[in-house]
């Protein structure tokens, strides 16, 4: 027999993630640098975004199509406390300041996505966050010398994609943008891997001149 969490259970833990998931986006927007980060300020603004194509503008948002790449990943199963969850971001700087199998620093790039996974039994299944590898890296990645890092090499994958400027993130404006999105896909018949897992990324735009939050929904090919 089928078990599923009491609604009230699952509602709290979908919150829990999203007010990490604000934190940690805080976090890569710069206003929160961890103290433990010996990266500077700057530093954090991507040299590099992960390519993709531009499938179609369709006004509240994109459909991009992102080609195969090998991105560096912090991944758990279990998030207890938006501590947890910022240490996987911890990690992955780590790893991009030289915590690697070369001993390099490697250039930040974007977007630094970060995903959620539910799963209808046990509530969140798994959370990842993950960085881009520059492209000269992507032939052969440095391999992970810190804990809870793993390379993931990830196939093309068409996405649904809503934009939105500034950096002052809260967890009502997440919520809003997100399900304006959702609604806009529903009202299109537009199908999506999963409603319940997402994609959340924010970054440095030079061509803005603004920071840019981007919500983004697998899509079904």
């Amino acid at each position: 027999m089928r078990r599923t969490l009491p609604t009230a259970t699952a509602s709290m833990m979908k919150q829990m993630w999203d007010a990490a998931l604000v934190a940690v986006l805080a976090v890569l927007a710069g206003t929160g640098i961890c103290a433990a980060m010996p990266m500077e300020y700057d530093d954090l603004k991507p040299k590099e975004f992960a390519p993709y194509q531009l499938i179609s503008d369709e006004g509240s948002y994109e459909v991009r199509e992102y080609e195969p790449a090998a991105w560096a990943c912090s991944v758990r199963d279990k998030i207890k406390s938006k501590r947890e969850m910022m240490m996987m971001f911890v990690r992955l700087i780590q790893y991009i300041n030289g915590e690697n199998s070369l001993g390099e620093e490697l250039a930040m790039t974007g977007p630094m996505t970060m995903y959620k996974e539910m799963s209808e039994l046990t509530g969140i299944k798994k959370i990842e966050m993950c960085y881009y590898l520059p492209s000269r890296h992507q032939t052969s990645p440095p391999t992970p010398t810190v804990e809870d890092v793993v390379i993931n090499r990830k196939d093309t994958m068409k996405v649904a994609v809503r934009s939105f400027l500034g950096k002052k993130l809260s967890m009502e404006d997440w919520e809003i943008q997100k399900f304006m999105l959702q609604k806009d896909l529903k009202e299109a018949g537009v199908k999506v891997v999963n409603y319940e897992n997402c994609f959340g990324t924010m970054y440095y735009s030079p061509d803005k001149e603004d920071y840019v939050t981007e919500i983004w929904y697998e899509m079904q090919e």
